[in-house]
């Protein structure tokens, strides 16, 4: 299927983009050659799998960049962003990368889902580079999990709901759990009051719910990236990486060997 014909598809069913981001990180134009170049240079383990790229889509108009994700800040700008704040506490302490300050991305078989964002590049992280890794095509996607004593399941899309009724901070992680605080003192019996309890309770609550383990995250390099290629995953990754534009790697790779 050609990116082409995969664009008209989003177009005619409207797709929702829900993860539209402010994007701030470092990102150099460079020429092919280049990037040809740093990939041989940084990427080994990334050429092993070169027909079956990460990729992303984005406001480009270059043949290639250098990015380094981690030198730039993100934020959701069409959603809340809660679920940010929590994962870039808790996960950071397991090896895996700042939502952040991270490159929001697929595997190969997530072509179709990251042309839906913009120009679609491939990617080729440099050799070493952590990356985190959803069991599903979104993180939206993932399953259902419980907070604390809260009565129910929901996805994080919903818990986000919920800390948005409450009119919670998302700002910052600090100003979030002091929201917390306040709204437990101020409302005894809210939603709010009967998921966390007590004050002691906020951090203990969320990193357990959103743990790997109960998000069903993964923590990878491009040296393993090949045993995520069983279905369409997103990804997430800090560090130095390369971006090749589509029509430009489809040329490449056979000009250049690769």
């Amino acid at each position: 299927m050609s990116v082409a014909t995969v664009s008209n598809i989003f177009e005619g069913n409207q797709m929702k983009l829900k993860e539209l981001l402010n994007e701030a990180r470092h990102r150099e134009d460079i020429s092919i050659e280049k990037a040809i170049e740093l990939i041989r240079a940084n990427c080994k383990d990334a050429l092993k799998n070169v027909e079956n790229p990460m990729w992303r889509g984005f406001r480009g108009r270059e043949d290639a960049y250098l990015i380094q994700a981690d030198l730039g800040e993100r934020a959701s700008k069409n959603t809340s962003n809660y679920y940010t704040i929590i994962l870039d506490k808790f996960l950071p302490k397991q090896g895996y990368p700042k939502r952040s300050k991270s490159i929001i991305c697929g595997n190969n078989k997530n072509l179709d889902y990251a042309e839906g964002y913009g120009a679609v590049y491939a990617l080729f992280p440099y050799d070493g580079v952590p990356i985190g890794i959803c069991h599903e095509r979104d993180i939206w996607e993932t399953k259902r999990f419980v907070i604390g004593d809260a009565p129910r399941a929901r996805s994080i899309e919903d818990w986000n709901s919920v800390f948005e009724r409450s009119a919670l901070s998302d700002d910052t992680y600090e100003n979030f759990k002091e929201d917390i605080i306040k709204h437990m003192d101020i409302h005894p019996g809210s939603e709010i009051e009967q998921i966390f309890k007590r004050p002691e309770n906020i951090d203990m609550y969320l990193e357990a719910a959103y743990s790997p383990g109960s998000l069903n995250f993964d923590l990878t390099t491009t040296a393993m990236m090949d045993q995520y290629e069983d279905k369409d995953r997103e990804c997430w990754l800090g560090g130095k990486c390369v971006a090749i534009q589509y029509g430009t790697w489809k040329k490449t790779s056979k000009k250049w060997g690769l």
